[in-house]
């Protein structure tokens, strides 16, 4: 056939563009996983600053209510 070699090399191309698409689509998920559990360390750790911003707040709040109290407990005892 007059065109056997420029087909076969044609299907060579073909077949080399083929395993460089397949390796590029292993690549693609992977790095969507990748990014996947990025975002989900992302989500927990957004999960645990809210808490600690929550427990600080709460601790500040008890803590000036503390201080209030000792102070009012000082103005009592000397006022004995």
């Amino acid at each position: 056939m007059f065109f056997q070699q420029q087909v076969e090399h044609f299907e060579t191309l073909i077949s080399e563009v083929k395993n460089i698409v397949l390796n590029i689509s292993a690549k693609q998920q992977k790095i969507e996983k990748d990014v996947q559990a990025i975002k989900n360390t992302i989500k927990d750790n957004n999960k645990k600053f809210k808490a600690c911003a929550e427990a600080f707040n709460q601790t500040k709040i008890v803590c000036e209510e503390l201080t209030e109290r000792i102070c009012d407990a000082a103005g009592v005892i000397s006022n004995l």
